[in-house]
């Protein structure tokens, strides 16, 4: 999949209020338990689903970290940082947005079900190119 990428400016724009004075605050949507956003348990199922095997090492190979790091996550010990988090967001775009938050924006639920209608349709056109051969 392709990634999708968010501007700093909307994602700002998103993650701020204003106050009174007009000064922007953040508004912060981070807890232990759900990193800015992110639900580590969520987090565990899309790592596991992507990388079945060696979970651990196959990601840590994907993203140049450690491995340490990623069975820490794996066993909800830590969650992965800030720039960590952006290199997932880098590497697998809107499709890790939509697995990993508690509530994925619209725009990535939209780009998700666009590149699966785009695989679906590649796989109707192999298949429709093999039934040609057949006849």
């Amino acid at each position: 999949m392709t990634s999708s990428a968010l501007s700093s400016s909307s994602f700002r724009k998103s993650h701020s209020t204003t106050q009174q004075s007009g000064n922007r605050m953040s508004k912060s949507t981070c807890s232990a338990t759900h990193f800015c956003g992110f639900d580590p348990a969520k987090l565990v199922v899309f790592l596991r689903e992507k990388f079945p095997h060696d979970t651990a090492k196959s990601v840590a190979a994907a993203l140049n970290i450690s491995p340490r790091n990623v069975e820490n996550w794996l066993a909800l010990r830590a969650s992965p940082g800030f720039l960590t988090t952006g290199a997932m967001i880098d590497r697998w775009g809107a499709e890790f947005l939509v697995a990993v938050m508690s509530s994925p924006p619209g725009w990535a639920r939209e780009a998700v079900a666009r590149e699966e209608f785009a695989e679906l349709e590649r796989r109707r056109a192999v298949l429709k190119s093999r039934l040609r051969r057949d006849d």
